[in-house]
């Protein structure tokens, strides 16, 4: 990761220097640490890839026991996904879904990654008792594909799983305020019942991390 890090600052340098040297320690630490992942899920649990057209059509059912939430008309969150996928700077845009031995997914995620970088999430959503099996298959997804970490916006309803993993980091990156005179709206703030972050703020768009200036 640390070597990650400093590539995207001087490419050369890094990936010249730091790389192989990543690449031996984390060879090395492997065999003395436990394995990243730590599985939460039921074996009748499944992980998938999915397109951006599945994840669109399910995403606002895992999201309808929010107080506060985005009202997508028809076509309006297939058009926002597609303006996120032309994002460079972290990577192609991969989608992923949790399902239960029925077959009906409980959770999804969107992510930004390519090998030996670092995964950066968009959205990651699930319902109660099935934010685990998700967060798991977010990592399985990530570690498959070669990216070194995995980084993002967490909400309060993520923190109880995210506490039942090791190497893990906490930072914080900004907040939002939020004005109301509606009394519901205030309240559902308060409680943390609202939908907000990720397809919900800006960092789904190129001027959150693109470098405009190269070509």
């Amino acid at each position: 990761m640390a070597a990650a890090l400093l590539q995207s600052k001087w490419p050369g340098l890094a990936r010249l220097a730091l790389g192989p040297c990543g690449r031996a320690f984390d060879a090395l630490a492997g065999r003395r640490l436990e394995p990243p992942v730590q599985p939460s899920s039921s074996r009748r649990i499944h992980h998938e890839r999915i397109d951006a057209a599945r994840f669109a059509e399910r995403l606002p059912a895992l999201i309808s026991d929010y107080a506060l939430r985005p009202s997508w008309k028809d076509g309006e969150l297939p058009r926002l996904l597609a303006l996120a996928a032309e994002k460079q700077a972290d990577g192609p845009l991969h989608f992923g879904g949790t399902y239960d031995e029925a077959g009906k997914m409980v959770g999804c995620h969107a992510f930004y990654g390519q090998a030996g970088g670092i995964a950066n999430l968009l959205q990651i959503q699930a319902p109660g008792p099935h934010w685990g099996a998700t967060l798991d298959g977010l990592i399985a997804a990530a570690r498959e594909m070669g990216c070194v970490g995995i980084t993002g916006q967490t909400q309060s309803r993520f923190l109880p799983h995210l506490f039942g993993y090791n190497r893990l980091f906490f930072r914080y990156a900004g907040g939002t305020m939020v004005r109301s005179r509606i009394t519901e709206v205030a309240e559902a703030v308060r409680a943390g019942d609202i939908f907000i972050g990720g397809l919900t703020g800006d960092r789904w768009t190129r001027l959150s991390s693109d470098d405009f200036g190269r070509v």
